[in-house]
């Protein structure tokens, strides 16, 4: 479907031509619909470093009743499991005591958007 622009998108300067860029968000339509998109500033760079402050695997385990236990996996996050959970084992990401602090197991910035903004580049 053919559509002629009735205005030129005129697009303001960045604030931090160094920093930051342009992206759209692509809006969401119906098959045959005309594209539609919105365009905006984002900054691109360096995360702030986020200090650990969780406890060792071993004080950690400590820390857990019986038959749970806990591990690392590749990207550095504590997972819990319970082997005997309905006979097949149970995993999750909290902390089966209840009263341990999810700053004791938790990444930092787990749960959180490490970085802004989330897209993905289409070229």
């Amino acid at each position: 479907m053919a559509t002629s622009v009735d205005n030129e998108y005129q697009y303001p300067p960045l604030a931090d031509p160094l920093r930051d860029v342009r992206l759209i968000d692509l809006l969401p339509g119906e098959l045959g619909d005309e594209i539609r998109i919105k365009i905006f500033h984002a900054p691109i760079g360096e995360t702030a470093k986020l200090v650990d402050n969780r406890l060792d695997l071993a004080k950690l385990k400590e820390l857990l009743p019986e038959p749970w236990f806990v591990q690392s996996t590749v990207e550095g996050r504590y997972i819990f499991e319970n082997p005997h959970k309905l006979g097949r084992g149970s995993w999750q990401w909290a902390c089966p005591v209840e009263d341990v602090s999810p700053s004791t197991y938790l990444q930092p910035g787990d749960g959180v958007e490490r970085s802004q903004p989330r897209y993905e580049a289409l070229s």
